[in-house]
C-alpha cells in the first residue's frame, strides 16, 4: 500500500510538472475571466434590470455567472484540460517512454485523473473568487444596485461545490476519450458536440440521465434556493463518474502501446 501511494505521488508530480504552461493550465485561468467579465458587463451596462428586484442581488447575479458557466464554459473547459493532460503521451511515443518507467499503469492512471479534478477545482475556485471581487467592484460603480442591503449568501458557496461534484462524470468521460483517442479531433470534437447537444435536449424528459447537464441542473438551485448538497444532479455526476473510471481502466489496461 505504502509503494502504491509512493508511486502516485510520482506519477502525480509529473503530471504536474508537465502541465506546467501549457493552454490547458492557462485555460483555468482564462475561461473564468472571460465568463465573469461577460456578466459584470452585463448589469454595469444595464443596472435597471437589478436596481429594483426584492431578492438578493448577490444570487441574482452570481446565478446568471453559474448558469453560463455550468452549461456552455464547463464542458468545454474540461474537454480541453482532459485532452492537453494526454496529449504529450501521444506524441513523440510518449507513452512507451511512460511505460518504461518503473511505476504502475494504475498510479499512472489515477495521477492523471486526479490532475484533471484539480485544474477542474482549481478553476471552480477562481471563478468563485472573481465572481465575488466584480460583484464587490460592481456594488462601488452602481451604487443604486442593492448589493449593501443584502449579504454574500452560504447558497452561493454551496452552489459552487455542487458544480463542480456534479461534472466529476464528465470529467470521466473527457479523460477517458482522450485517453484512448490520440488524435486532437475526437476528444475535442466530441466535448464541443455533447455540449451543444444538451441545448436541444433540454426540453427531453430523460434529460437528467445526460452527464453534460448535470452541473447545469446543479446551478439552477442557486436560483431555486435548494441548500442540500447531495442532489441528484450531483449524485449522478459522482455515480457516473466512478462507473466510468472503471470501465475505462479496463479498457486502458488492455491498450498495447506498438
Amino acid at each position: 500500500m505504502k509503494d502504491n501511494f509512493k508511486y502516485f505521488l510520482r506519477a502525480f508530480k509529473s503530471e504536474l510538472i508537465k502541465m506546467k504552461n501549457t493552454i490547458g493550465l492557462w485555460s483555468a485561468l482564462i475561461f473564468p475571466v472571460f465568463v465573469v467579465f461577460m456578466n459584470f458587463m452585463i448589469y454595469f451596462n444595464r443596472p435597471e434590470s437589478i436596481e429594483k428586484i426584492k431578492t438578493n442581488p448577490w444570487i441574482h447575479c452570481s446565478a446568471n455567472a453559474v448558469t453560463l458557466w455550468s452549461f456552455l464554459f464547463l464542458p468545454l473547459y474540461i474537454a480541453v484540460i482532459t485532452f492537453y493532460i494526454n496529449y504529450n503521451e501521444h506524441k513523440s511515443a510518449g507513452w512507451k517512454h511512460l511505460y518504461a518507467l518503473p511505476v504502475p499503469k494504475q498510479s499512472i492512471y489515477v495521477s492523471k485523473f486526479v490532475v484533471s479534478i484539480l485544474l477542474t477545482v482549481a478553476s471552480m475556485f477562481f471563478l468563485f473568487v472573481l465572481n465575488y471581487l466584480s460583484i464587490r467592484l460592481l456594488a462601488v460603480i452602481r451604487p443604486a444596485i442593492p448589493f449593501g442591503k443584502f449579504a454574500f449568501d452560504q447558497l452561493i458557496t454551496i452552489t459552487f461545490v455542487k458544480i463542480t461534484l456534479a461534472c466529476f462524470g464528465v470529467i470521466s468521460i473527457q479523460f477517458i476519450i482522450s485517453l484512448i483517442f490520440p488524435n486532437f479531433i475526437y476528444p475535442l470534437g466530441f466535448g464541443i458536440l455533447a455540449t451543444f447537444t444538451s441545448i436541444f435536449l433540454l426540453s427531453w424528459e430523460k434529460i437528467i440521465y445526460y452527464p453534460y447537464v448535470y452541473s447545469f441542473f446543479a446551478a439552477q438551485d442557486l436560483k431555486k434556493g435548494n441548500p442540500v448538497l447531495f442532489t441528484n444532479p450531483v449524485i449522478l455526476g459522482l455515480v457516473t463518474s466512478v462507473f466510468v473510471m472503471v470501465v475505462g481502466y479496463y479498457v486502458y489496461s488492455k491498450i498495447r502501446i506498438r
